[in-house]
């Protein structure tokens, strides 16, 4: 592979392209964004609050140094969101539901040297797949038909699922590829020769509900699933990386005839 020459400052400087490859983990805290602020639950005049949920992402990470300060960002990861409601009359209304991804962000950085650190802004798009979902609920007006306890439920997808209408919610209309944008800011410090840390603060706006799906009957409850909604989520993470330049890895390599 031919070095790029980049300039700075006026002086020609020998830019190789080299590739970052390694693991990336982090931990999320989202909050569910309800098309036009409006979370219809089919239960008249309860007032039902949104909390703040936890979450996690692992994977992996290739990024490409295109220039001295601009490089191109790939991740692939396991990604786990969540959702929390509560109140009700007594506050006896409760929904955790916990949704599986595969996700994808494709990233563009740029990195300054400041004080000693090296900064790098990240910005780009992020990409999805809806791979399964879970989660338990209870409401009041269960208590009057005998039902006791919290109950598990299962998301399926399909259009003929083989479901149990008391405990599972049939998503007709899912978002299983879903979009969003992401941007941030991080640091990176080397430990050895071609090896470094980094740690970076991520918002990722989504642009995606969970599916088209109106109001969802639980048959349980007067309570309706609404999944209209995307996710607003800050992240931090974490990642270990190691260069690999091509260009070097092929020196010292001789062909020999057979």
């Amino acid at each position: 592979m031919i070095p790029e020459i980049a300039f700075a400052q006026g002086k020609p400087e020998i830019t190789r392209h080299i590739f970052k490859l390694g693991p990336i983990a982090g931990f999320q805290m989202m909050y569910p964004l309800y098309g036009n602020n409006q979370l219809e639950t089919g239960i008249e005049g309860v007032e039902i609050d949104i909390e703040p949920a936890m979450g996690f992402r692992a994977g992996g990470l290739m990024n490409y140094t295109v220039t001295r300060r601009f490089s191109l960002q790939v991740e692939l990861t396991y990604l786990q969101k969540s959702r929390k409601l509560s109140g009700g009359v007594d506050n006896m209304f409760k929904n955790n539901s916990t949704y599986r991804f595969i996700e994808i962000p494709v990233l563009c950085r740029v990195t300054y040297d400041f004080a000693g650190w090296s900064w790098y802004f990240n910005a780009g798009g992020n990409f999805s797949y809806w791979l399964s979902g879970k989660g338990s609920y209870y409401a009041f007006d269960m208590y009057d038909a005998g039902v006791f306890d919290d109950v598990n439920y299962s998301y399926k997808f399909g259009k003929e699922p083989n479901f149990n209408p008391e405990r599972d919610i049939y998503v007709e209309k899912p978002n299983r590829i879903q979009l969003g944008i992401d941007a941030g800011v991080g640091f990176y410090f080397s430990i050895k020769e071609k090896q470094s840390i980094n740690l970076d603060f991520r918002f990722t706006w989504g642009q995606s509900w969970m599916a088209q799906d109106g109001p969802i009957d639980l048959n349980l409850s007067d309570y309706k699933e609404e999944l209209r909604h995307s996710f607003g989520t800050l992240s931090v993470n974490l990642a270990y990386v190691f260069d690999w330049d091509p260009t070097q890895s092929n020196k010292g390599k001789s062909n020999f005839k057979q």
